[in-house]
Formats: C-alpha cells, sequence, structure tokens
C-alpha cells in the first residue's frame, strides 16, 4: 500500500492571508542537486513537505478499483504509461483543526513551487508573478449568489508580485533566499511590507530527509516604518528516539487596532529508513486578540493512530482526556480540492484557453496584470479595474517567447450578457436536492427557504418548505432544518406560484418548476464575447419577455419596488425589443437608448451590488413561443440575461487586436454530471444518483460540489465546510465519456475512533521545548536591505502560463 505523508502546517494565514502564505517558505524541490565540494555553486532546496503523521493511503486502491469498471480498451489508452494522465503527481495531506491551528500547508507549499528560487540562483533581483489562487483550497472557485440567483463571478486571475533574490556564493556557503512582499489587506485592512529571509545550509538527502535551514520574517507598516512582528521556523537537534525536529514561533501586535496573535509549536519525528515518519510528538499553542477557538494542543502518534488532548492553553493541557483519531484506509475520508481533466481516448490533459498576463505602461510606473474569460485583474488594483482605461494599449505576454509579444487595445463595457441554455431534470431525479426559495408573502427574515421535492410527502407529491437559510455578513449562513412534521408543500396551482422560482448550488443557479410538469428547468450559463457566433452581421437582436429594464434608471427607481423594470408583456407578441453590437457591447433599447443608470446615479437600495435584466430571446425564438413561459420547457433553447454593475466581476472586459479582432478565451467547460455510489471516492451512497452541474476552467480547477459544514475533530461540533461529494480517478464525465477525471490535490479528514485504539501511544509533551512567550525573533537579514526596484530587476521575471500553470522566466 502506498504511503502518503501529512503535511504539517508549521505557519499560520489566520490574519496575514495570502501574504504569509507567499512568503514563509522558501522554493523547494527534494531533487535539487545537493553541494559537493567547493566550486561553482548550485541550488539547495527546503523539503517539499514535512511529513509529521504518516497514513495508509486509499487513493492508489480508489484508482485501481475504479478502473476496473471502465472497458478495458479506455484504460489502456487514457491509463497506460507515458500519459499526462499518468504521470500527473497526486499531493494528499491529512487535515485536523489541531493541525490547521498552525496554518494552511498546501497552500505554502503550492505557492513554494511558483516561485523558481533554484532556477534563478545567482541572476539577481527579479519578479514572480504567483497565480495563488491555483493554491487555495476555496477561493478560486465562482459563487453565485444564492439569495438572488445573480450570475455574477468574481474569479478573475490575481496574481502575487514578490520581488526575490536567490544567492550562494560557493558549493560550501548557504544558500539564501530573501523575498519582499506588498500586504494589502493586513490587521484592519491595513497595508503591510511583509521580509523574509532563508538560510538553507543542507538540502534534504537520505540522512537528512529535511535538510538543514532557518526562516526568519517580519512584518512591517505599509511604508516601512515600524515592525508590527514576526516569526522564526527552523531545524532543530531532536532526541535520540525522535532526531527530527523543527521550532516555530511568531508573534504580531498592531497597536492602533488593538490586534495581537502569538503562535508557538515544537515538532519531533522518528523515521525508518526508507525516511517513512513512523512516529512522532508535537505541541502547538496559538493565542489571538479574535480567535475564540485559540489553545493549547498535544499530540503523539504512531502507526495509523493519532492521540490529540486540547485545552485553553498548552499548560492547561492534562493529558488525560484525549480524543484516538484513525489514519487507516477505514478512517480516512479523501475530500479532493482539486482536479484535472483529461481525453478518455489519449489521457491528454484537457487544457483551457482562459486568459493571459499583460503589461500595462513602461517604466518604473508598469504594471503586470491578466486578462481572461472573468475579467480583468492589475498589480496595486485590489483586483478591480482600477485606472485602466478603455482603449489604453496593454501588452500580451509570451513567456516562452518575447519574440511574440503582442500590443492589444483593452475594450471595456459596463455590463455583460449572459447566454443561457435550457437543461431538464426530471423530478424524479430531485431525490436529496435542497433549493432555496423566497416565499415574498411569507418571507424569512435575511433568508430564504430550504426546499426539498418529496415524492411521498404528507400533502401528496411535490415541493416542500423543510428549512430556512438565513444569511449573515460575517460567516456562513444558519441552517434549520424543521422536523418532519413542520414540512409546508408549496401551493404551484395558482397565482404567481404556477412558476416556481428557485436556486440550486448543486445545479449552480436559477431553477424553475411550472405546474404540471413533471421535470424541472435548470440553465447552463456563459458570458456572450464580441466574437461569438451569436452575432449576426456585428448585432444580436432580442425580444424581453419579463423583468425588462428601463433606461435611465433613477434613484428613486432604485428605492421602489421593480422600479428598475417597465411594465412586464402580458403576451408574446408584446415582447420588448432591444439589441446590443459589438461596437460597444451595450444593451440598447428600440430607439438606440443604452440601458442603464441615469446620470450621477450610483447602484443602491436593493441593488447595491447591480441591475439584471430577466430573459430575452432571439427573434426566431420569440416566434416560436405561443405562451411567455414556453421557452423554460424546451431543452436546448437559447435565452439572455444582461447583468450591469460598477464592479469589475459585473462588467465586459477584453481586448483587440490592431486589425480590431476580438481575444478568444475559452468559457469553462459545463458537464451535467450524474453521481453514483460507484464513482464516489469513499463509497458513499449519500447523493447516489443526484445530478450536478460541473464546471471546469483549467488545470485543477474542477468546481461544483455544493459544501457543508461538517464535525472534522471529533467534538461533536461543526467546524468546516466540505464539498458533499468527492469522485473517483478514472470516472468519465462529459455527454459521451469524452472526459476522464484525476485528483491532483486533497486532504485526509481523520475519523474519531473508540480510545483503546491509542492505549499503546504514550501521549506527552515533545522533548525538544516549545519556545516560550519571551523568545526574541531576531530580523530577517533582509530587514535592513533596500528592496530592489523595477528597474534592478532588469525585465527577469518568472510567471505561470495561463493555460497549463507551467512557470516560466524570461530575462535571463
Amino acid at each position: 500500500m502506498k504511503k502518503d505523508a501529512i503535511i504539517f502546517p508549521l505557519l499560520t494565514t489566520t490574519f496575514l492571508g495570502v501574504a504569509l502564505v507567499t512568503l514563509l517558505l522558501g522554493c523547494g524541490d527534494k531533487n535539487a542537486p545537493p553541494a559537493s565540494a567547493a566550486g561553482a555553486a548550485t541550488a539547495l532546496a527546503l523539503p517539499s513537505n514535512i511529513e509529521v503523521i504518516k497514513s495508509s493511503s486509499s487513493s492508489a486502491s480508489a484508482d485501481a478499483r475504479a478502473l476496473l469498471t471502465r472497458p478495458l480498451k479506455a484504460v489502456k489508452a487514457f491509463n497506460s504509461a507515458g500519459t499526462d494522465y499518468t504521470n500527473t503527481a497526486q499531493d494528499f495531506h491529512i487535515y485536523h483543526p489541531a493541525l490547521e491551528k498552525l496554518g494552511m500547508p498546501d497552500e505554502i507549499l503550492c505557492f513554494i513551487n511558483k516561485l523558481a528560487y533554484d532556477t534563478m540562483l545567482n541572476k539577481g533581483a527579479y519578479i514572480a508573478m504567483v497565480d495563488d489562487a491555483k493554491c487555495s483550497s476555496s477561493s478560486s472557485q465562482p459563487s453565485q449568489d444564492s439569495s438572488s440567483g445573480s450570475s455574477s463571478t468574481s474569479t478573475a486571475t490575481s496574481l502575487v508580485k514578490t520581488t526575490v533574490i536567490s544567492s550562494r556564493t560557493n558549493s560550501n556557503a548557504p544558500h539564501i533566499v530573501q523575498f519582499w512582499f506588498d500586504e494589502t489587506d493586513g490587521p484592519g485592512g491595513q497595508g503591510m511590507l511583509i521580509k523574509v529571509q532563508v538560510n538553507i545550509t543542507e538540502a534534504p538527502s537520505s540522512t537528512k530527509p529535511y535538510g538543514a535551514f532557518d526562516l526568519i520574517f517580519g512584518m512591517y507598516d505599509n511604508d516601512d516604518s515600524a515592525k508590527w512582528g514576526g516569526g522564526r521556523l527552523r531545524t532543530v537537534a531532536g532526541t535520540a528516539e525522535r532526531p527530527v525536529a523543527f521550532t516555530f514561533v511568531e508573534e504580531m501586535e498592531e497597536p492602533s487596532e488593538g490586534y495581537s496573535e502569538n503562535i508557538r509549536s515544537t515538532i519531533e519525528m522518528a523515521l525508518d529508513s526508507s525516511g517513512v515518519v513512523t512516529q512522532g510528538r508535537a505541541a502547538v499553542e496559538m493565542d489571538s486578540s479574535r480567535d475564540s477557538s485559540d489553545g493549547g494542543y498535544v499530540i503523539s502518534y504512531a502507526g495509523d493512530y493519532v492521540s490529540i488532548d486540547k485545552s485553553t492553553s498548552l499548560a492547561a493541557v492534562d493529558l488525560q482526556s484525549p480524543i484516538c483519531m484513525g489514519m487507516g484506509e477505514d478512517n480516512l475520508t479523501e475530500i479532493i480540492q482539486g482536479y484535472n481533466l483529461y481525453n478518455s481516448a489519449t489521457g491528454a490533459l484537457t487544457k483551457i484557453n482562459s486568459g493571459f498576463s499583460f503589461t500595462y505602461g513602461t517604466g518604473t510606473s508598469m504594471k503586470r496584470g491578466h486578462l481572461g474569460y472573468y475579467g480583468l485583474w492589475m498589480e496595486g488594483e485590489n483586483g478591480q479595474q482600477g485606472t485602466i482605461a478603455s482603449g489604453s494599449t496593454i501588452t500580451k505576454i509570451d513567456w516562452q517567447n518575447s519574440a511574440n509579444n503582442q500590443d492589444l487595445t483593452l475594450f471595456k463595457a459596463a455590463g455583460k450578457l449572459w447566454k443561457n441554455t435550457v437543461n431538464q431534470l426530471l423530478l424524479t431525479n430531485l431525490a436529496g436536492i435542497e433549493f432555496n426559495y423566497s416565499d415574498w408573502t411569507n418571507p424569512v427574515s435575511n433568508g430564504q427557504y430550504v426546499v426539498k421535492y418529496l415524492p411521498t410527502g404528507a400533502q401528496g407529491a411535490g415541493f416542500y418548505k423543510v428549512g430556512t437559510m438565513v444569511w449573515s455578513q460575517s460567516g456562513p449562513p444558519t441552517k434549520t432544518d424543521y422536523t418532519t412534521a413542520n414540512y409546508s408543500k408549496i401551493d404551484t396551482t395558482s397565482g404567481n406560484a404556477q412558476w416556481l422560482n428557485m436556486y440550486s448550488e448543486q445545479l449552480r443557479g436559477n431553477v424553475r418548476y411550472i405546474n404540471g410538469n413533471n421535470f424541472i428547468t435548470y440553465y447552463v450559463k456563459d458570458v456572450v464575447m464580441p466574437g461569438s457566433s451569436d452575432f449576426s452581421n456585428g448585432t444580436l437582436s432580442l425580444h424581453c419577455l419579463r423583468d425588462c429594464l428601463k433606461t435611465s434608471i433613477s434613484s428613486s427607481d432604485m428605492s421602489s419596488f421593480n422600479g428598475i423594470y417597465q411594465t412586464n408583456p402580458s403576451a408574446v407578441g408584446d415582447a420588448i425589443a432591444y439589441s446590443i453590437a459589438t461596437t460597444d457591447m451595450l444593451l440598447k433599447d428600440a430607439t438606440g437608448t443604452t440601458v442603464g443608470l441615469a446620470s450621477g446615479t450610483s447602484y443602491s437600495g436593493s441593488y447595491t451590488w447591480g441591475i439584471r435584466s430577466g430573459p430575452m430571446v432571439t427573434t426566431t425564438v420569440k416566434n416560436s413561443l405561443t405562451n411567455l413561459q414556453d421557452f423554460y420547457n424546451t431543452v436546448g433553447t437559447v435565452f439572455y440575461e444582461w447583468e450591469a454593475n460598477d464592479q469589475n466581476w459585473g462588467q465586459l472586459v477584453t481586448a483587440r487586436d490592431a486589425s480590431g479582432t476580438f481575444v478568444s478565451f475559452d468559457a469553462p467547460l459545463k458537464i451535467s454530471y450524474q453521481h453514483s455510489t460507484a464513482n464516489d471516492r469513499n463509497a458513499l451512497s449519500t447523493y447516489n444518483g443526484q445530478t450536478f452541474l460541473l464546471e471546469y476552467g483549467g488545470p485543477g480547477s474542477l468546481w461544483g460540489f455544493p459544501t457543508k459544514v461538517t464535525d472534522t475533530d471529533g467534538d461533536g461540533s461543526n467546524d468546516r465546510w466540505l464539498p458533499l461529494a468527492s469522485i473517483k480517478d478514472g470516472t468519465l464525465l462529459g455527454s459521451s465519456n469524452q472526459y476522464v477525471a484525476k485528483a491532483v490535490h486533497g486532504e485526509k479528514v481523520m475519523e474519531a475512533i473508540d480510545s483503546s485504539n491509542c492505549a499503546n501511544i504514550t501521549l506527552a509533551l515533545p522533548a525538544t521545548s516549545v519556545p516560550s512567550s519571551s523568545e526574541v525573533i531576531p530580523a530577517p537579514g533582509n530587514a535592513t536591505v533596500t528592496r530592489p526596484t523595477e528597474a534592478d530587476t532588469s525585465g527577469r521575471v518568472c510567471a505561470p502560463n495561463a493555460e497549463t500553470g507551467v512557470i516560466s522566466c524570461t530575462g535571463i
């Protein structure tokens, strides 16, 4: 059985967010060549992870089981030696809140591998542009507002800019890696400068699997005039029984916000002759002025079992009431955070042309950014469109060959058009699916009803209110389940309820049921780009069937119910005409007046987040309708919606070349997938037969499984949101099974088991002392070194290819 290691989260991201994820570890690769004798310097490496607890992995056997269910010819094709599918490595770690107290290991280690510090050894100062969304388990996925059914997304790529110097004078000298990074969202939303220096004195080897290093970081206010805190992670001497050891300490205080945070930890491990961790101990303590879950943990582990005790502080842990957790295959739930899709016939990686990197301006005023299907990001603009204007010249960057760089003209429109393709799902296939529903005659304050279709409900088959979901501004929504006796059937036989409008996270958008049908309809959504085939001779004529937006919308319109809309058509022949042309990509009425806000008006009231039209159809579709609602019923029918706001995600941003041709981007692949127990990674039957609308945005980005709050530490309280389902490697997807899925990174959640399983584990503190609260953290070596300027980097930049994620460096 293959062994997988836990990556122990040594560093916190509680208040630094992406900044600390970016900087706390240098680049690392266990295969980097070690120094052997004085001479030309070669790169040393930090460990690729810190293996604290090993577990028996179920992923290898699960993959084999999945493949056995497939036709032999297909298995040999995508899973044969040398294919992208076979060659793709998988990264798993074990999750537990005791470990999570110390940070987000996957995100940190993922970021390390995107900095290319070994490639840039002794090349001078350079810029590393990192797509941090690819390293996040949650931030990279599009989200939709389930309370309004909004189609807005906020998934434009955001590249983190880091200044780096990687140096080593000779093969006997330490390898020194220095970073500078600006964090725009520090304590209290303030900007913050982070500096870090890593001294690597030994690379990982068979005798020292983690090498030897000393990493020190400092956190400073935005203008570098005051130090707010710092930290240190280093290898230290262990004991004869557990010879591999690390200590970590972090201290942070921001006086004006009254914010403070302190973390201290020690880890000791024993490894066998092949480098696999066999047993260990760890102690962790964290206290924060804002985290009610602070406290101390003591952890001991051996074999497939972990003993964990916790209390309000490390000193208060009495070691008398531990929880026993299992790490064997039967005690682990695999949660997948990233999948790749491959061609099921050849095993070739499925790539998506989702966007490209660009530069804007020249010299010291030059900025870098990313433009793609979901919009624009530019450094220094907090992810918004900022000051860059429509018509500006940007330079598309080819990281493999700068001769292919291309000047483009930026194009912006103050809204965007969404294309919806109608799909159906039979009522008999709705078992278990939850919907959100707003009942305007009996509303839920700050929330909605949770609805399910019950074929054998107390009042007959139908849609029943089974609970409520109340939204919060400061955290996840609160869900309340009704008892079965309090289920209430929705009357769909009269009034507006004959068109039951709901929202489904599982189907990723609005859902409609029309009384008398034996199915619901849901919609696959795509942004309409200027180069789309939807346009005929540059213009698309549309006819609005309901919720038809006005021109010159005033503040008073926004303050009244449905004030932004014209009177709804009463018949198909009354549908209101609009059009949109590729010259400006703005929705206009029959007189050519642009739909939108009156001069001087801003989005407000119920429309703070923007405005959205109802369904609009082409002339061909309109002429095929008998009733206004007919288009809802026909699979494959297309209708359109217009959305506008003052945010990047609610506006169309693209570019065109010198000939005026618009650049093209691929929309995420939309895949309607019916889950089965046979395809479930954990052999769960909970969601057998349920349908999910999945979207694939490129390597590592397959999303669409809703989440639920779960108890992951065995204490009886839900503490974490996790996907509803995870699919096996080898699962075929697509309308003709043209894709095959494989997990690329994820975690394994331990299960609390009977304490007798941990009877042979001695729960005790590590022999190596936990750093004290009075320990002085030195300033990083680059604390007094002037951060290199853009000119100092002389065009040396490392960045990912937007399509493949492969890191390339230019200017060297």
